[in-house]
């Protein structure tokens, strides 16, 4: 071969190598871009943003809420509370920023400010463990801390409703084991505090058991519970020093238990959902005696988590889980547990429904939504007394 065609022939082959090569890099290229594109519109799990509104209430010209949001550099949900005006535009939003972990689920109003109780993870140690203590902390109308305390008398410890009386509040939550025990210190419980934040007494019932109190009631000088223990319902009477008046039980509930109650006439009503996940309302007398209960077959896989009275109806709200996604309910029944309504939101990706007030003649439902991008926002939904949706934001 001659010296000529032997160059022809090795800038060939240098020529496919460097297309190789060329080729190669573009793929890689390729690859890179797609892998930018995608972390760009898909976030990790861990940055998710999170805000939620659990409870809420009325005050002058406008509301105040608790929940928990994520909203800082370690996405640590941190118990929250929020001041709104009338047309629910945020007048402050305090975070609280103590320990690891922490959510308030309850919250009343007193005369010089705001109550909330909820739980948090105090330190180091009880993160690591995902240990929780109960809380209880004093605002004032500001949203400044008057005073704050914990309460923890198991593994485990959460307040997750208060009421006010006239020389101080009374809670409930609830104080469990992760491991069974013959201790006695246990179980749901019911505690009042004074004014100024000292602990007058507690009760509890359960033990060593998985029992917890969820909402409460005060009438007519009783204090009147519910929760649950080991899927037992709870309903239970008290007087005003936390003695237990009467027990009653309701076989099964889900998890959850019991989780809301009001009073009508001469019947109290508590709502939540059975063990096969049907939406429930139990009627007792005042005595806690059963009466009645209803279950709405249509609203399988659902539970209602609050109850509350607008003139001779009872109305409630709850969630219900349906083609793979979550969906607010809110209902309305007579006080014989006739169905008037019950209708569905699911506006976005899931739609979880957490309280509900009246309010010039309507239903302000709060609660929280998840959208595709993975954040889930808390919002307000405005219903008209015939459940049509009036306005959200």
């Amino acid at each position: 071969m001659s010296k000529k065609k032997k160059k022809k022939s090795n800038n060939k082959q240098i020529f496919k190598i460097l297309k190789i090569i060329a080729i190669m890099c573009v793929i890689v290229l390729f690859l890179e871009l797609s892998f930018m594109i995608y972390k760009m519109f898909h976030v990790e799990d861990d940055n998710v943003y999170f805000d939620s509104v659990n409870s809420f209430v009325a005050v002058d010209n406008g509301y105040v809420a608790v929940g928990g949001n994520n909203d800082n550099e370690n996405y640590y949900e941190k118990a929250k509370i929020t001041k709104y005006n009338a047309k629910r535009e945020k007048t402050f939003e305090k975070l609280y920023n103590k320990g690891y972990l922490s959510s308030f689920s309850g919250v009343v109003v007193d005369k010089d400010g705001y109550v909330a109780v909820g739980g948090y993870e105090k330190d180091e140690d009880a993160y690591k463990k995902k240990d929780w203590s109960a809380l209880i902390v004093k605002y004032d109308v500001n949203g400044e801390i008057l005073w704050e305390k914990d309460f923890q008398m198991a593994d485990n410890s959460y307040f997750n409703n208060i009421q006010v009386v006239s020389d101080g509040y009374i809670v409930v939550g609830e104080s469990n084991f992760k491991k069974e025990n013959n201790s006695k210190d246990g179980g749901a419980y019911l505690v009042k505090y004074s004014k100024e934040g000292k602990l007058v007494w507690k009760k509890n019932l359960g033990e060593n058991t998985a029992a917890k109190f969820n909402d409460l009631l005060i009438s007519d000088n009783f204090i009147y519970t519910v929760g649950s223990s080991n899927s037992i319902g709870l309903v239970d009477k008290f007087d005003m020093e936390g003695n237990l008046v009467k027990e009653a039980t309701y076989e099964t509930v889900d998890t959850t238990g019991f989780t809301g109650i009001t009073r009508l006439n001469d019947n109290i009503y508590v709502v939540g959902a059975d063990d096969k996940e049907k939406a429930l309302i139990v009627q007792y007398d005042l005595d806690c005696n059963f009466r009645k209960w209803y279950k709405n077959d249509e609203l399988r896989n659902a539970r209602f988590n609050q109850i509350m009275v607008d003139k001779d109806n009872l109305v409630v709200i709850g969630i219900k889980y349906d083609n793979n996604e979550y969906d607010g309910i809110i209902g309305k029944y007579k006080t014989d547990l006739e169905k008037v309504d019950v209708v569905s939101y699911g506006e976005d990706r899931d739609d979880y429904f957490t309280n509900v007030i009246l309010k010039d003649g309507n239903y302000l439902v709060v609660g929280y939504s998840s959208y595709e991008n993975g954040d889930y926002l808390s919002k307000f939904i405005n219903y008209s007394d015939a459940l049509k949706v009036l306005e959200v934001g």
